[in-house]
């Protein structure tokens, strides 16, 4: 393993620390460790999704309306 240094304004190595002291991780490196998987793991669901719609879009058949998904999308946020 390789070890990094970095600095952190007072209010986030507060809110890590908390993080640690509450026992929802191990030490300050776990805690960055989970972040960091976190990250990866939502850049590879991000791309994932940008190839599906690319590849739904380029799709000959398609009932798709931007306008209807628009309206749906909306309605399921609220």
């Amino acid at each position: 393993m390789v070890t990094m240094s970095f600095s952190l304004p007072d209010k986030m190595k507060a809110f890590v620390e908390e993080s640690v002291a509450e026992g929802n991780f191990s030490d300050v490196s776990d805690f960055l460790r989970d972040l960091i998987r976190e990250k990866q793991e939502q850049k590879s669901y991000s791309a994932y999704l940008r190839t599906s719609i690319e590849a739904g879009l380029k799709s000959p058949v398609s009932d798709f309306s931007r306008a209807d998904s628009l309206q749906k999308m909306r309605a399921a946020a609220k």
